[in-house]
């Protein structure tokens, strides 16, 4: 029972210590593919502004990320799907 203490503070530790450091994504040059897509800004956070040419402007809309954190996908307010890939490190 007392060697199993450590061990429970120790995953404990471990866990909170990923969720106040989560992984990133990395870092670099993204490029964002859509359906009638005008223009696109990404650096690898949490939301993506697309802008679709039918629209006079264009939002931000939240990203899911891939395991290995080099591709991510999201959907416009229309429902339009897009994704963005790391293209240059």
């Amino acid at each position: 029972m007392l060697k199993l203490i450590p061990t429970i503070f120790l995953g404990l530790a471990l866990i909170l210590g990923f969720l106040v450091n989560p992984v990133s994504a990395k870092e670099g040059v993204w490029k964002c593919v859509a359906e009638d897509l005008n223009d696109f800004t990404f650096d690898g956070g949490d939301t993506a502004m697309i802008h679709l040419s039918s629209y006079s402007s264009g939002g931000n809309y939240d990203v899911e990320f891939n395991a290995s954190k080099t591709v991510a996908k999201g959907e416009t307010g229309d429902a339009t799907p897009f994704t963005c890939s790391i293209v240059q490190k």
